[in-house]
């Protein structure tokens, strides 16, 4: 890389990695593990870009819509997801309590609320476009829109990836982008939570964000950017490519005990307690200390269709 960009935090002390099979101590939680599987590459991005100005913000009255999408088994091949099902209320919960406008939930999970239940989907490639087709539609500049997505997915070229759905169908990483490229062009910032394997080749955006030395950077990626309309699409992702997703196994200890993924885990109990708007590079260094614990030691990822952010609107509004 070349230059560095702007310096927006310190690292704090270097974290001690833990073992297979060890337990560790981080806001009073006491985790283990269980890792799906495998196999580990590390992508080489380009040059560092200039700044950009500005980073998405919520505006005063607008509105942040929620779409959850959450699939336990898409390939029949496959045993369910434990830890889909058990991230789902804790999604459920943390993005409620930031929706003010629309909130959208496709799974083949039963919902554990009733006056959700007649509204809920069942995962297609026609729901998931029309949901987030009819969020875009409403959206204005300012109005924000979280999308939390969970489920088996697979990278089948090193350009590719895609998540099986329960319908037979396949939805395509790349299809999935245009889409909210497409809903975007209002004005809105699409947020989307990818706790998925091969997350950053399932979700692939022209900026790539990274922390060394305490420093945070953007580079860019060999995606296109779309040029044109004024919203966003930013992502937090699990994995870079060739990751599997990791879980965190029912004998845990914490706070939320049981299966859950450890990104999407990692990430809520961390954002509950930060205020709106949330800083990137100790978010980013949060998440992968906790990744780091695991003995595949998944890389957690932040990309963007534009350059320059530095905070992100996740923290829960005040009451």
């Amino acid at each position: 890389m070349s230059s560095q960009v702007q310096q927006v935090s310190s690292v704090p002390p270097p974290y001690e990695l833990v073992s297979s099979g060890s337990n560790f101590t981080d806001d009073s939680l006491s985790l283990a593990f269980n890792l799906r599987s495998a196999k580990f590459s590390r992508r080489q991005d380009s040059n560092i870009v200039p700044p950009a100005v500005a980073y998405p913000t919520l505006a005063t009255n607008a509105k942040t819509n929620t779409i959850i999408i959450s699939i336990t088994k898409g390939d029949p091949a496959e045993p369910a997801l434990a830890g889909v099902g058990g991230d789902f209320p804790l999604v459920l919960d943390e993005l409620t309590a930031r929706t003010t406008g629309s909130l959208q939930v496709i799974t083949d999970l039963q919902v554990p609320r009733p006056a959700l239940q007649a509204k809920t989907l069942l995962p297609s490639l026609q729901n998931v476009s029309d949901a987030i087709r009819n969020v875009g539609q409403a959206m204005k500049p300012g109005s924000i829109c979280y999308i939390h997505i969970s489920g088996h997915a697979y990278q089948d070229s090193p350009r590719t990836a895609f998540m099986p759905l329960p319908s037979g169908e396949r939805l395509d990483g790349k299809e999935l982008m245009s889409w909210l490229r497409a809903a975007a062009s209002t004005g809105g910032t699409f947020l989307i939570i990818a706790d998925v394997c091969y997350a950053a080749g399932f979700i692939r955006m022209p900026f790539i964000y990274d922390v060394k030395d305490g420093s945070l950077s953007w580079s860019k990626s060999s995606e296109i950017q779309v040029q044109g309309g004024s919203g966003q699409v930013i992502a937090l992702l699990s994995t870079d490519h060739n990751q599997s997703a990791v879980t965190i196994n029912s004998e845990a200890t914490a706070p939320y005990p049981g299966y859950h993924g450890l990104f999407t885990f990692s990430l809520f109990n961390y954002i509950k307690k930060q205020p709106l708007e949330i800083n990137i590079t100790n978010l980013l260094l949060h998440l992968r200390k906790h990744s780091n614990y695991h003995p595949s030691q998944p890389r957690p990822q932040i990309s963007a269709t534009i350059e320059g952010l530095r905070q992100l609107p996740l923290g829960r509004p005040s009451a």
